[in-house]
């Protein structure tokens, strides 16, 4: 039988030794072959695995971030996970919300325990967007097979459960949050997963208004996320323009822990924060015994990076800086311009390349994708503004007009 040797920083769950020995030898005699399926990166791992390895993994698993503030984006935002992992301490997953069938997680819970990385996973849309929660004892186990490999290598602080807009807070909702909740801290959960974070953001209004759901909220110690949004397409379903999950000032106390997410301040996914609004964050995550801190500006990734490491900064209480820009690209941000469609990129990461008088511009993947855009080579659109440059090439964002049409979250 041939072996995979790879550092072994797993800990056991619920097995004794010899369960736990036999248990990873039989996991770990296919695991280059599973990460090679799932499209992994192997991390440059030899071939030939020592049993002794795996009784050195711990004993016990500590609760990751706990009294921490920590800093990072939604995803690697293109950035090699090294190097990002040279300035931020925590990243969450997307990859794992399309995960449906047999993604194994081996490989990149060893990378970012190296790396040094804290990881939140963000919850397969399977339990989110497909079965919308229901019967969560059918899939749960699957869910928490998967998540184990982080959980074991000390690196997972949490798991964000991101609901579509669709998802309104009814009854029979409620009673599957309920079911969630009384099965995610049921005695049959070890104390390692009882500890977990559940962090939940919520795309319509309905949750936030709900006595009902905030109390079964807090007995099942869910965290409802605290998020910023310009919904100006309705892509965050009947959400208003602004901040959600925010307690009133009546409501307002030392939470043990709180999960905040920033989507952008000119539209979906792009708009820098400012040194002001960063401060608001910075205060509010101060009001936490620990918190959470991620943007998603994932149509213009600089901005993301940017403003996670200007925050890191502020949380350190350093003065905030600002990275070096291209000045013709500062001189030009903000301002509407028309460009010249130039060729479509397909894919996950799917861009429009557009010639912006004479500089080559882009569309992300979620404002490429903005119903009534004509993508034809040669065709013009108007009303495209500068985000930020991106090496050497400008970041572009569709502005909403009056009457057009909503986007679905």
């Amino acid at each position: 039988m041939t072996l995979c040797r790879t550092p072994c920083i797993w800990a056991p769950l619920d097995l004794l030794e010899d369960e736990y020995l036999l248990a990873q030898m039989a996991q770990r005699q296919d695991a280059m072959d599973w990460a090679d399926a799932a499209n992994c990166e192997t991390f440059g791992e030899e071939a030939g695995w020592d049993v002794a390895d795996m009784f050195s993994a711990p004993k016990s698993i500590c609760r990751p971030g706990l009294g921490e503030l920590l800093v990072g984006t939604c995803g690697f935002m293109g950035t090699a996970a090294p190097k990002y992992a040279g300035r931020l301490g925590a990243v969450e997953l997307n990859a794992t919300f399309h995960d449906r069938g047999g993604a194994t997680y081996d490989s990149q819970a060893t990378k970012y325990a190296l790396l040094g990385l804290k990881i939140v996973v963000k919850v397969s849309g399977y339990a989110t967007h497909d079965v919308g929660l229901r019967d969560p004892a059918s899939w749960w186990p699957w869910l928490r097979l998967k998540y184990a490999r982080f959980v074991n290598a000390g690196v997972l602080v949490g798991l964000l459960w991101q609901l579509p807009a669709t998802f309104a807070c009814t009854d029979e909702t409620c009673e599957r949050l309920e079911a969630l909740g009384s099965l995610l801290r049921s005695e049959s959960q070890t104390g390692s997963w009882l500890q977990l974070r559940h962090a939940f953001e919520f795309r319509d209004s309905s949750w936030f208004e709900s006595d009902r759901a905030g109390e079964l909220m807090r007995r099942h110690r869910l965290v409802l996320v605290r998020s910023h949004v310009v919904n100006d397409t309705g892509w965050a379903g009947d959400l208003v323009s602004g901040w959600h999950g925010c307690p009133t000032e009546a409501e307002a106390e030392i939470a043990d822990f709180i999960y905040i997410r920033c989507f952008g301040t000119s539209g979906r996914s792009v708009g820098a924060y400012g040194s002001d609004e960063l401060q608001r964050i910075a205060s509010m995550a101060r009001t936490a015994r620990s918190a959470i801190i991620m943007f998603g500006q994932g149509d213009a990734p600089k901005q993301a990076l940017e403003n996670a490491w200007q925050m890191k900064e502020l949380l350190q209480g350093d003065a905030v800086s600002s990275n070096p820009t291209n000045p013709a690209a500062d001189a030009i941000s903000g301002e509407l311009v028309s460009g010249v469609v130039l060729r479509v990129q397909h894919g996950r990461d799917r861009r429009v390349f557009v010639d912006v008088g004479g500089r080559l511009g882009f569309l992300g993947s979620r404002h490429s994708r903005r119903r009534g855009l004509d993508l034809r080579k040669g065709a013009v659109l108007k009303n495209l503004r500068v985000e930020c440059e991106e090496r050497g090439q400008l970041v572009l964002s569709v502005q909403c007009v009056a009457g057009g049409p909503r986007e679905e979250s």
